[in-house]
């Protein structure tokens, strides 16, 4: 089922680009820069000459895609690549979620059920067109999203001893920055049902209570120190913890006081749209209309009991994780001035645990002792669900190929134009760092600051305190091409720092 939805966003994709496996995000040329120059033995240089940056969140993500490289996936087919990785790991994400919902449904009603309500998780996750869409970026987003599910697969199935899933949870901040704080929790949750879970009066040996005790604390701290090398790493390589990313993009790296003020005091209302997210389609289904409310209804029919089920800990350790990562997944998403960003591409994680807790829900419905007159409720209930997601995927199928085409017709045409038509000494500035650095091969700077470390505090101040930043340069560091968005700085676009336009790429359909 991954690989036909995948074919059907693909072929969407190609019928836009003539052919050509464009990815819809400029990020994911940032990754494929960062993964070609790591390949080609620069580490964590973005381009030539560069000092170190930490522009990709993921450094899972990035050595995965690094063999890529050196296989023969180069040039334009390196995307493929990583569409191809992304593919596999929705492919990946249905089966441990399945396998995960399958195994808590079968302690509630049994094992007939438990299939039953595996294979409707599979068939409502691979219908949510912005998990197919995420996938098929080559993004880190379903690499996060696979992690958290195969995490709760591996709990269900083993329980909460020290073990994979102690590590797995140690290891999740290399999939993504927020898998720091969610693994810290998640160990935490971990020790205490580990903890719970020994049966009352056991008698044993002291070398075996030593043991045990030495097992537990040693993996649980051997996880911790696994959460803490990326901050590490990053220390080392720019002076800093934080990713550069987080630097552009987290509410607290927010310089301004009456803008972070504003942003504190918008936080309810940000974390109110996103746990609404995973229940109306992102937004799709318009507030109020009966779309809307039955959409409502149906989910929240499940999800609610589902939760419940989850937190109070009657799903056992896996049913607890899940329920716990939603509410901090909804406050970690809104520390972002980007949150809802590409549609909403940071929240989408979220609806592989909350799909999960409402199919668990719905056949808590009929769990016995329940009249077997009722059994049919769930099946009827995902049927419904389904139903309203299908047009939510024909929509991200357009968007897809449309945004595959935004960028091969804007992003990678400025890339080419700056590969055929300048020196290869030529310093570019820039405010998409992605395809144009990838295939303009040439040095960047970067005006936001995702790859070119310590840029982002002027950014976020403005126009003003980049020019600063700019003519404060000496003049032989100084860019000599600008290959920016004139509208995203309109005071600096009025300096004498802009010169003489010589392309650009305009589009309507964008």
């Amino acid at each position: 089922m991954a690989l036909l939805a995948g074919l059907l966003y693909l072929n969407a994709l190609l019928a836009r680009t003539g052919g050509i496996p464009c990815p819809p995000l400029d990020d994911t040329w940032i990754y494929l820069q960062y993964a070609r120059r790591m390949a080609e033995g620069h580490f964590f240089r973005y381009s030539e000459g560069a000092p170190p940056s930490t522009g990709a969140s993921s450094l899972l993500h990035l050595l995965l895609l690094v063999p890529g490289w050196w296989i023969g996936f180069q040039g334009m087919s390196f995307a493929g690549y990583a569409i191809g990785l992304g593919l596999a790991g929705l492919a990946a994400t249905l089966v441990a979620a399945g396998m995960a919902t399958r195994t808590l449904v079968e302690r509630l009603a049994g094992s007939t059920w438990g299939v039953a309500a595996g294979m409707a998780v599979l068939l409502l996750l691979v219908s949510r067109g912005h998990l197919v869409w995420a996938a098929m970026s080559g993004m880190d987003t379903i690499l996060y999203t696979l992690a958290l599910a195969s995490l709760a697969a591996v709990v269900a199935e083993r329980g909460a001893a020290p073990g994979p899933a102690w590590w797995m949870a140690g290891a999740l901040g290399f999939v993504r920055p927020e898998g720091i704080p969610i693994g810290f929790v998640t160990l935490a949750v971990l020790w205490f049902e580990d903890w719970r879970s020994r049966p009352a009066g056991t008698v044993a040996t002291v070398p075996a209570r030593l043991r045990a005790a030495w097992t537990r604390a040693g993996t649980f701290l051997g996880a911790i120190l696994l959460l803490l090398a990326p901050p590490l790493l990053n220390q080392l390589l720019t002076g800093s913890p934080q990713w550069d990313s987080m630097r552009v993009k987290g509410l607290w790296s927010e310089t301004r006081p009456d803008v972070l003020l504003e942003s504190i005091r918008g936080l309810p209302g940000v974390w109110g749209e996103i746990a609404l997210l995973p229940l109306d389609d992102f937004h799709r289904l318009p507030m109020g209309r009966p779309a809307f409310w039955l959409a409502l209804v149906v989910f929240l029919s499940g999800f609610l009991p589902g939760w419940t089920r989850g937190l109070t800990g009657r799903l056992g350790a896996a049913g607890r994780l899940l329920a716990i990562w939603i509410p901090i997944g909804i406050l970690l998403g809104g520390l972002s001035p980007g949150w809802h960003s590409h549609y909403y591409r940071y929240q989408i994680p979220l609806v592989v645990p909350v799909t999960m807790l409402t199919v668990i829900g719905w056949w808590g419905l009929v769990a016995p002792p329940r009249d077997r007159r009722w059994r049919l409720l769930p099946i009827v209930l995902a049927t419904t669900a389904l139903l309203l997601d299908l047009p939510g995927f024909v929509l991200m199928r357009d968007r897809y190929g449309r945004n595959g085409a935004n960028i091969l017709d804007q992003q990678i045409r400025i890339g080419r134009w700056i590969e055929s038509n300048t020196p290869p000494e030529t310093r570019v500035a820039v405010n998409d760092a992605g395809a144009i650095a990838y295939f303009g091969r040439r040095p960047i700077l970067d005006l936001v600051g995702l790859v070119s470390h310590g840029w982002s505090p002027a950014s976020r101040q403005g126009s003003g305190a980049l020019f600063e930043r700019l003519e404060s340069l000496p003049r032989e560091s100084r860019p000599d091409l600008l290959a920016i968005y004139p509208k995203w700085f309109p005071q600096l676009a009025a300096t004498n720092f802009v010169g003489t336009v010589l392309t650009g790429a305009d589009l309507v359909d964008n």
